[in-house]
């Protein structure tokens, strides 16, 4: 939901963070550099530790991730949030993969 849903909802974003959309507009380049980096970062987790916990901390991250998203009030603290999501979907779409050949 996350990742599909932000698009309608920059401007209550802007409103509730009290800052303008073009800095609001950034979410998506860093969440895409937090599934860049965990993507890359599966690659080297996945052969030296066990799949299914890496794959469990990871989807714990991106819960409690989107449920502090609702009490974030500074543009800081989202990047953050945003970055540890992108991170956690990154292990997660590698973790499933990773699954799937075992």
């Amino acid at each position: 939901m996350f990742t599909g849903l932000l698009g309608p909802t920059f401007p209550f974003l802007a409103e509730n963070l009290s800052t303008e959309v073009s800095s609001i507009v950034q979410l998506i380049t860093v969440k895409a550099i937090g599934f860049f980096i965990g993507t890359c970062l599966s690659s080297y987790l996945y052969t030296w530790f066990n799949v299914c916990c890496l794959l469990g901390l990871s989807c714990l991250s991106i819960s409690f991730g989107i449920c502090s998203l609702a009490f974030i009030t500074d543009l800081t603290a989202f990047y953050l949030t945003s970055l540890t999501l992108g991170i956690g979907l990154g292990l997660c779409y590698n973790g499933k993969k990773k699954i799937l050949q075992l």
